[in-house]
């Protein structure tokens, strides 16, 4: 019965993510694709009081990644401060370190507390639609053929030394948070070469081996045969997608639907935990565009 009831979950999620994933090949579909969120990465940073540079990556296998720095706080500009970086997961972007108030922001607090902040974006994502050769609507099969060991293999190790030469320094230190460990985690034991570049690693939730995931999860597991399907007969890469909230999450009766759903969903993934959760961002987050899962 549980297998039936998860499958059921698991079409519907599907549905949500397909009417977000199947867009025709025009131009209004390449602005839309090529978009930035509801809120950027300057709507976050500029109005609470940082500087914010942005910079692009080209990594060895020909992707541009869009990569973001607050290179100091609100009350120190010194121009030695070591630098940071930090990393997101699976869905994400980098505006999960900065999209909350500055004393609760990941990103702002490492700023005033004397360090060089660098946030990434994988490949794929809301900001790194690039690529030198390939558009990821007309060459979307070849575009996301991926997976997070190329965010490791390739991504990362682009991002690190980009950095390193930018600020003139040998090492830095990495905050990683979900898939954002599973990439450092690729780089290190393939690519041994990276790990005197890193002077300490924090990992987030980290995600390395899969045989004792429990949860919904466990249960799309199952199914991942029907995403393949999906992608060799239909076409379709990319999962929730330029997924957003139309409706104002801040008045009811909207704010209470998304905020109940969102955590529901939320903790269906990763486990729930009402004293750790902070329910109040929830409307927040859905406000932004997501950046999609691929599914090749």
């Amino acid at each position: 019965m549980n297998i039936y009831r998860g499958l059921f979950l698991f079409l519907v999620i599907c549905r949500i993510g397909f009417s977000y994933s199947l867009q025709l090949t025009s131009v209004t579909t390449r602005i839309q694709d090529g978009g930035k969120p509801a809120k950027s990465m300057v709507d976050c940073v500029v109005p609470e009081g940082y500087p914010l540079e942005e910079y692009d990556v080209v990594t060895e296998d020909g992707y541009i990644l869009g990569i973001y720095r607050i290179p100091y706080g609100r009350n120190n500009s010194s121009t030695s401060r070591p630098p940071i970086l930090l990393q997101h997961g699976l869905g994400g972007d980098s505006s999960c370190f900065v999209m909350m108030t500055r004393e609760k922001s990941l990103g702002f607090i490492l700023a005033d507390a004397g360090f060089d902040v660098w946030l990434s974006n994988a490949r794929g994502n809301v900001y790194s639609k690039g690529h030198v050769t390939l558009d990821p609507v007309l060459n979307g099969s070849k575009f996301y053929d991926y997976s997070f060991h190329e965010l490791g293999y390739y991504d990362l190790p682009s991002v690190i030394d980009f950095i390193l030469n930018k600020t003139d320094n040998t090492q830095l230190r990495y905050i990683g948070h979900s898939q954002g460990t599973s990439e450092f985690f690729v780089m290190a034991s393939t690519r041994p070469e990276y790990n005197a570049k890193i002077r300490v690693a924090a990992t987030m939730a980290p995600v390395a081996f899969m045989a004792n995931t429990r949860g919904l999860f466990k249960i799309l597991s199952h199914f991942t045969g029907f995403l393949d399907v999906l992608n060799e007969y239909f076409g379709i890469n990319v999962l929730f997608k330029n997924l957003t909230n139309p409706w104002d999450a801040t008045k009811f009766p909207a704010s209470f639907i998304i905020t109940t759903v969102g955590y529901n969903f939320m903790s269906a993934m990763s486990g729930y935990d009402g004293q750790q959760f902070n329910k109040s961002i929830i409307p927040l987050i859905s406000k932004q565009r997501s950046s999609g899962v691929t599914i090749n």
